[in-house]
């Protein structure tokens, strides 16, 4: 059954032009959000007020699907937009609660992305079906989220605190490095690349 765009046009018009516009009602009858700006957006805030919280959770409270908030969860640990086709990263207002600004990314000096290696790892069958793959995963995973967050948190840091948060964050950083300096070795057979 086809409509014309007359139909289809008066349709919409009932429907108001707000409505039309942000939700279309799929073959199931569900409503569906025509973009998912909105939502990407808000499952961003939710992961930035709690880190923690379930991909699940953040799906249903952000009204997305749970594949978008895996993809926004994704992004967000690569300190990539929400937002695919954003050229920043999403930034909370000064007020909390307004929209986001939106903050030019900053350069990768990787070669590669992390996000998009902690995806891969999570996509290895040997680790996700292993007790100690996956606890590698979900620690990886959080180091990962607060890595991005640390850089924030230390311009609210007092002066007085400075020397022992820069002693902690050396040692870790020294660890973070002969670990991922014993697992290049072990990966290359030594051979450095």
């Amino acid at each position: 059954m086809g409509l014309s765009a007359d139909t289809v046009s008066a349709v919409r018009r009932t429907l108001g032009e707000r409505r039309a516009g942000r939700v279309r009602v799929g073959g199931d009858g569900r409503a569906r959000p025509v973009s998912a700006e909105q939502g990407r957006r808000a499952a961003a805030r939710l992961l930035a007020e709690q880190p923690d919280t379930p991909v699940r959770t953040i799906a249903r409270e952000a009204g997305i699907s749970l594949g978008t908030a895996h993809d926004v969860r994704r992004r967000v640990l690569a300190g990539l937009s929400p937002v695919p086709g954003d050229r920043g990263v999403a930034q909370p207002s000064e007020h909390g609660s307004g929209p986001s600004e939106l903050v030019p990314a900053p350069r990768r000096t990787s070669r590669r992305d992390p996000a998009a290696a902690l995806e891969a790892l999570r996509r290895d069958p040997v680790l996700r079906y292993s007790q100690s793959g996956r606890k590698i995963l979900r620690h990886l995973e959080a180091q990962l989220l607060a890595a991005g967050q640390l850089a924030e948190l230390c311009e609210q840091l007092p002066a007085h605190c400075g020397i022992h948060v820069e002693t902690v964050i050396r040692y870790i950083g020294t660890t973070w490095a002969d670990a991922g300096r014993a697992v290049h070795s072990r990966s290359t057979g030594g051979i450095d690349s």
